[in-house]
């Protein structure tokens, strides 16, 4: 759950500031932002690739985890479905 919340949200503000970007041009803050996202991509591909690494990884998630996570995806592809259509 960990990683996926963090793939989603790095997801959201790569998206986000790219569109920014093409917008309005190039700026410190969309790069920033993309820069941002990319840190957020790379750190939920680590969290899935090593949960050892982070306290009982290994657990199955809670229930609130779950509905947490579906509420989230669900506001993700709202958000994916505003910026890209």
């Amino acid at each position: 759950m960990f990683a996926y919340f963090y793939l989603l949200l790095g997801v959201v503000f790569v998206v986000d500031n790219a569109t920014t970007v093409v917008e309005t041009g190039f700026g410190l803050g969309g790069a920033a932002g993309i820069g941002l996202g990319l840190f957020s991509i790379g750190a939920g591909v680590l969290a899935y690739r090593k949960p050892h690494e982070f306290d009982d990884g290994t657990s199955p998630a809670s229930t609130y985890l779950l509905v947490a996570s579906f509420v989230v995806t669900v506001i993700f592809v709202y958000f994916m479905s505003t910026v890209l259509w």
